[in-house]
């Protein structure tokens, strides 16, 4: 995978940072969720969307040439009131899953995982009544996307929620990425009994992001201009200490806790970052990167969409800059936090039904 985002401050008083999308005070929030709100099956959605009330936002923003921090504190739009899926997001399925795509080793070129790997996750979205595509290309067995959907009613426009099957050829990769395809399987376990969307939703687990995005930048032939994408890259694993790259070092202030999740966007995708994130029950860290550290985050499948002029999220636990495991053969399923991936799965799930109306 291939994030480098930064992170936030220290635990008792965190800090979320982003450039235009700022959060509110405390007593802004306390004002919109005293407001009626209908007695829905969902009614734990007013805990999630006052989950990060307690991070101010730092924005980094370039001015007169200079690069500066400054404190913001606008609000977050109110929280759509959407009927969501009944079904929850369980933790054991989502290490269930882990444990079958990691079995059979590394899914690299023509070793066994590969096959295997794709035999699975076609097998899981197709018991769920859902068509399986196989978009091809190249000629080599992993040279390969698995794409399923649910259509929408009024617009040929899609909410994708992706994920890349492969890994490096060493690595068993249980957070890089199973833990990614095991939350796009158990999303659309859930969003198969939603009502008729609008819009289409669609389930894109891509091939080749370890060798440059082949994949992703392959499936964009495939879609509309419109399109939009949410994007799993590693979101399974927490840890004691975190770190940030060099190149933010001078404007960031150094994280403690690897317990947040990132959600990266560039200026166009904003909208998608601010509906994610009001979602979250966990700590996140809503980042734009500034121009000198864009190239930073060019590590996903969220790539391609940007460079297509299309909106994409990038939601990761930062690879490298907090798991020791990246990359390596103890990228295993019992290295992961599986509450916190169940976490982040269920506020993808609903970004995608609001999106989806």
């Amino acid at each position: 995978m291939l994030l480098r985002p930064c992170a936030p401050t220290s635990r008792g008083s965190r800090r979320r940072l982003v450039s235009g999308l700022p959060l509110p005070s405390t007593a802004t929030f306390v004002r919109l969720a005293r407001r009626p709100v209908p007695r829905r099956r969902d009614q734990a959605l007013r805990a999630a969307s006052t989950a990060n009330v307690r991070h101010e936002q730092r924005a980094i923003r370039r001015t007169d040439g200079r690069i500066r921090k400054r404190a913001m504190r606008p609000a977050f739009p109110a929280v759509a009131r959407i009927p969501y899926p009944v079904a929850m997001i369980s933790a054991k399925r989502l290490r269930a899953h882990v444990e079958a795509l990691t079995a059979h080793g590394p899914r690299f070129e023509d070793l066994p995982g590969v096959a295997a790997c794709l035999r699975y996750s076609t097998d899981q979205l197709s018991a769920m009544g859902l068509k399986v595509r196989v978009e091809r290309y190249g000629s080599e067995l992993h040279q390969v996307n698995l794409v399923a959907e649910i259509e929408g009613g009024t617009s040929d426009d899609a909410v994708e929620l992706c994920a890349h099957w492969d890994t490096v050829e060493v690595s068993p990769g249980a957070d890089d990425n199973a833990s990614g395809v095991a939350g796009v399987l158990e999303a659309a376990r859930v969003l198969r009994d939603a009502d008729l969307p609008a819009r289409t939703i669609r389930f894109c687990l891509f091939g080749g992001e370890e060798s440059g995005f082949d994949g992703s930048a392959a499936h964009q032939a495939f879609i509309t201009a419109q399109t939009e994408s949410i994007v799993f890259e590693m979101i399974g694993h927490t840890a004691a200490h975190q770190r940030i790259p060099d190149e933010l070092s001078d404007f960031l202030e150094a994280p403690e806790r690897g317990d947040f999740i990132a959600l990266v966007a560039d200026e166009r995708s904003q909208d998608l970052q601010t509906r994610f994130a009001r979602h979250l029950e966990i700590p996140s860290l809503p980042l734009i990167l500034p121009a000198f550290a864009e190239h930073v985050a060019m590590r996903s499948d969220h790539v391609p969409y940007w460079d297509a002029g299309r909106r994409s999220l990038l939601v990761t636990d930062t690879a490298d800059y907090r798991n020791a495991h990246y990359h390596r053969a103890d990228d295993t399923a019992d290295t992961l936090d599986y509450e916190f991936a169940a976490n982040v799965v269920t506020a993808a799930v609903r970004t995608v039904t609001e999106l989806a109306q």
